[in-house]
């Protein structure tokens, strides 16, 4: 930066041209290198945040294989208590079935 009113000699009339040549030219190739590495910078901070979602995917992943498994064994429990269950009305409807048999031998004999 230049303070106001601060004005460049042109160059053919610098007394060391080369100088000042060499400078712009040091200057372009300075800011050449902070645009590579502002480039380079971002390219790590896009990795670093598809990092990050990699990581709360993989979390995302274990946190639903966990309730499949949760799952699995309530549904594994369920049907056992449906087994259960069943066997119980079956053995039920097997006793009100000899129920009627007997009654039913019973009313045969007397008839």
């Amino acid at each position: 930066m230049r303070p106001q009113g601060c004005h460049l000699p042109v160059l053919s009339a610098m007394t060391d041209n080369d100088a000042y040549v060499k400078m712009a030219i040091a200057n372009v190739k300075v800011m050449e290198t902070i645009n590579e590495l502002f480039s380079m910078l971002e390219g790590h901070l896009r990795d670093h945040s598809s990092r990050e979602e990699v990581e709360a995917g993989k979390d995302e992943l274990k946190r639903a294989k966990f309730e499949g498994a949760v799952a699995a064994c309530e549904i594994t429990a369920l049907t056992a208590k449906n087994v259960g269950l069943e066997a119980f009305r079956d053995r039920d409807i097997l006793g009100l079935l000899q129920q009627h048999i007997d009654y039913s031998q019973k009313a045969m004999e007397e008839f």
